[in-house]
């Protein structure tokens, strides 16, 4: 949906126009790993990233965006 409506605003900066498609923003749920994967993704990650992936996971921090 972004392409499009930049496309459409560079269109009309220029002068030019076109007929754009139309779409449904469909929601989709989030994928939550279970205890047992984020443990694998832990053991298989390098000694500094495993130390800092275990430390979010027991720590429960949350990402800032």
């Amino acid at each position: 949906m972004k392409v499009v409506d930049t496309y459409t605003t560079f269109l009309d900066f220029i002068g030019l126009g076109w007929i754009a498609p139309k779409y449904q923003k469909t929601t989709k749920m989030y994928f939550i790993p279970t205890e047992q994967e984020l443990d694998l993704l832990i053991m298989g990650c390098g000694k500094t990233t495993s130390t800092v992936l275990q430390t979010l996971k027991e720590t429960g921090i949350q990402s800032a965006n």
